[in-house]
């Protein structure tokens, strides 16, 4: 028989408001969808500078902003207990390394910001495997750089995710060279000894769904997760 003081703490269960940055991205879709699917959820607001196309969904509300406003132009309406970041883009997309780092860390920071000010529980970020702020590659120093800054502002609790390069099915926009690097990493993943598969491919709704897992602990302070974990916690 289910004990009764569980079953009260079950019903009686607070559930939570969550905000996502960086919807229409690859992991971004995945995680509204989950977030919106979670039964831990009354709300889900996404921020985006344009329509993300989730506004049908039963619990998104979705707010329109201008990133560099970010600071004085977002009000949710509800408090907000989860921030996730799933904020990034290309060199391609960018066009410089300052649109990159405008994206990647500008806009990251300010969303961190934004959720320790208003007293946000956990705030999650998708960062980068081999990210290190003195790292010779502008990509994987930027991505450093972030997670040093993010740790300086002693949120309540921080989760930074570190995945291998990511695999999206769905995505319509796949390069020749990502194509070709999925395949080639797929394929030594799976002769590599076990020490060397954190690089093997992250699945995208795999690291949505780590992402939605680690949201759900109430341990304060800084958490890393490297591929491995985010393998073992999205096949949950």
């Amino acid at each position: 028989m289910f004990p009764f003081r569980l079953l009260c703490a079950c019903m009686n269960k607070k559930k939570k408001n969550a905000l996502v940055a960086g919807a229409t991205g690859s992991t971004g879709k995945h995680l509204v969808r989950q977030l919106n699917a979670s039964s831990d959820y009354d709300n889900i607001i996404v921020v985006h500078r344009r329509e993300t196309g989730f506004a049908h969904l039963p619990k998104v509300t979705e707010i329109i902003l201008d990133f560099d406003t970010l600071e004085s132009g977002l009000n949710t309406g509800v408090q907000i207990d989860d921030v996730f970041c799933a904020l990034g883009t290309t060199m391609k997309k960018a066009g410089t390394k300052q649109q990159f780092r405008k994206v990647d860390y500008d806009y990251v920071i300010a969303l961190a910001e934004w959720a320790k000010q208003h007293r946000a529980h956990s705030f999650t970020v998708v960062s980068s495997i081999g990210a290190k702020a003195n790292s010779p590659f502008f990509y994987l120093k930027t991505k450093g750089e972030m997670e040093e800054r993010l740790k300086r502002l002693e949120l309540p609790v921080l989760n930074i995710m570190h995945p291998s390069i990511l695999e999206d099915p769905e995505r319509e926009d796949h390069r020749t060279a990502e194509k070709i690097s999925l395949g080639v990493m797929k394929t030594v993943s799976a002769l590599m000894p076990p020490l060397l598969k954190k690089h093997k491919p992250t699945p995208v709704w795999m690291l949505a769904h780590a992402m939605l897992m680690v949201s759900q602990k109430d341990e304060k302070g800084v958490h890393y997760y490297l591929t491995d974990d985010i393998h073992g916690l999205g096949k949950k």
